[in-house]
């Protein structure tokens, strides 16, 4: 009798331990799965943003073509300017590494993708600080001076242009050294 009870009582046990290594098993794959699709989200995003700034890259390329000799007092061609002094990628977004950060999804993916990705977006929003800082000084420029004064200083406007381009061409190297890791 207490043989019996002893067998009954070891396979109840085992059966919990089965269904709970069960369950663990389907959340760890669900998990898996989540993790899966944020990373998908997150290359889209990748290569939206990616897209943008090649696109800003040109822009600002035409500009610096557009502007000049800087040690001539000629105003260059205003068409080259009709949507600004500068043409960053500013809609570049975050939503999908945002999403999983706040969902926990990071703790379901290698560690080596989500610091690679943290770095990515930390170079991106560096990107950003320097458009809304080069916007503000040329917005407040602008309203204090009149356009004639931006182009008064075609040197300064000429870096901030170079600067900008110059960081897009390395954020295009990040997003691009990203996406070939992801597909290779």
């Amino acid at each position: 009798m207490i043989k019996k009870a002893f067998f009954e009582a070891a396979f109840v046990v085992f059966g919990v331990v089965l269904a709970l290594a069960a369950n663990e098993w389907r959340e760890g794959r669900a998990d898996r799965a989540e993790a899966r699709d944020a990373l998908a989200a997150i290359h889209e995003e990748i290569r939206l943003n990616r897209d943008m700034v090649a696109e800003a890259i040109s822009a600002h390329e035409a500009r610096l073509v557009a502007i000049g000799d800087p040690t001539t007092a000629a105003l260059p061609d205003m068409s080259a300017f009709s949507d600004g002094f500068m043409k960053p990628a500013t809609a570049l977004s975050t939503a999908a590494w945002d999403s999983a950060a706040q969902t926990g999804i990071f703790s379901h993916m290698e560690f080596e993708t989500v610091r690679k990705l943290g770095t990515l977006y930390a170079h991106q929003d560096r990107y950003h600080d320097q458009v809304s800082s080069y916007a503000s000084l040329i917005y407040e420029t602008l309203y204090r001076d009149g356009y004639q004064s931006i182009f008064g200083n075609k040197r300064g406007l000429l870096t901030m242009i170079r600067t900008l381009k110059y960081q897009e061409e390395a954020l295009l190297g990040v997003y691009d050294t990203f996406l070939t890791g992801l597909e290779g």
